[in-house]
């Protein structure tokens, strides 16, 4: 079986690094050339594929069946081949969205510039729209407003999203635009991440406002875990999924901050209260954050419509990014793996070890299921 990550240009490229350190060692470069397309995806070998620039579109209309956000933004980054049909998602949204919140940039009602018009920045316009920017611009060489009209939004831009390949390893330094003339500027994101600081991250931090580079977004998307499992299982048995945790920040807020200023145990009440509504349902696909197994009476909640289900990894591949109760890094995480093994233990039906291929994991659970229907 082949994996990697398919490009016209890749030498830059961290991927196959970030995903040996999620347990992926078998991911590989793909360098290819337009006319080469055709061949590489009728690949039986490949089982899994992310996609860079130039070929999103490519991969999209190379799918057997794709994803309706993915459709809606009209390119995929990430195939998985099931069944010997091509799938196609666009992971780059979560990506984009997460680094949004890792800088602490809040696009809501903002006026919003992004910079270039290809594959990334069709991405990057759904999920502004998603979080209720106020107004979208794209400065384009190719079409109006162009770069050269970036004068025009001085005294209105509120944030700038580069979205383009410009300052990129090796040609950096270089930029389109110069930011200092934005007078109302909030936040920046440049989606490049060789070299880590471009002349426009650089001038961002000269002027003290909120920015991020394209590495938390290149690993948030190519990261795998229980709610991508959930969304995938749920795709296979035609039932909704639902995330606690995304449902709870819907009432509450960001959740580390809620955890922050008004403690654990007011947050797992939050949680349980959670968790009993889902409960009550049938026909979902429920997954949960990992701590809710130190409430007890989440366990009948879970349990008397479903079969719960534990996803194992080794706890190098997790992450403390962002997360309040497990700051502290990989020594807080075996604390916490010490306390809370025996309750998992106790919750699940089924134990499942996930080694970052959602589509192994998924027919591993719907074996289990199938066998177990009662």
């Amino acid at each position: 079986m082949k994996f990697g990550l398919l490009g016209r240009t890749l030498g830059h490229s961290f991927s196959p690094r970030i995903h040996s350190a999620l347990g992926n060692t078998n991911y590989k470069l793909f360098e290819r050339e337009p006319s080469q397309l055709q061949e590489f995806f009728a690949d039986p070998e490949l089982q899994g594929i992310n996609i860079t620039i130039p070929y999103k579109v490519n991969a999209l209309e190379a799918c057997d069946v794709v994803d309706p956000r993915a459709e809606r933004i009209g390119c995929v980054n990430t195939m998985v081949r099931k069944d010997g049909k091509w799938h196609g998602y666009n992971t780059d949204y979560d990506g984009f969205v997460f680094t949004l919140q890792h800088a602490g940039i809040d696009v809501s009602g903002k006026e919003c510039i992004i910079l270039g018009d290809g594959a990334s920045s069709a991405t990057v316009h759904v999920a502004l729209e998603d979080l209720g920017a106020k107004n979208i611009v794209h400065l384009s060489r190719k079409t109006a407003p162009f770069y050269g009209d970036a004068p025009n939004y001085y005294e209105t831009a509120q944030i700038i999203i580069n979205c383009t390949p410009i300052g990129m390893y090796p040609h950096n330094p270089a930029n389109l635009i110069d930011i200092t003339q934005f007078s109302k500027l909030e936040g920046v994101v440049d989606l490049i991440y060789n070299p880590r600081r471009t002349i426009l991250l650089l001038q961002a931090e000269m002027m003290e406002i909120p920015h991020c580079d394209g590495l938390p977004f290149l690993v948030a998307q190519g990261v795998e875990g229980k709610t991508t499992v959930g969304k995938a299982l749920g795709e296979e048995m035609g039932r909704t999924c639902v995330d606690v945790d995304h449902e709870l920040e819907k009432e509450i807020g960001d959740i580390s901050t809620y955890i922050t200023e008004q403690g654990e145990p007011a947050f797992r009440e939050k949680e349980a209260e959670m968790i009993a509504k889902l409960g009550t349902q049938t026909g979902l696909v429920i997954s949960t954050g990992g701590g809710c197994v130190t409430v007890p009476k989440n366990y009948a909640h879970l349990r008397q419509n479903g079969r719960i289900y534990q996803l194992t990894q080794p706890i190098e591949n997790l992450s403390t990014s962002g997360r309040v109760l497990s700051s502290g890094g990989i020594e807080r995480l075996r604390e916490l793996e010490e306390i809370r093994t025996p309750m998992y233990e106790s919750f699940a039906q089924s134990i499942v070890e996930h080694h970052r291929n959602a589509p192994e994991t998924v027919a591993a659970i719907l074996e289990d299921f199938e066998t177990n229907l009662l």
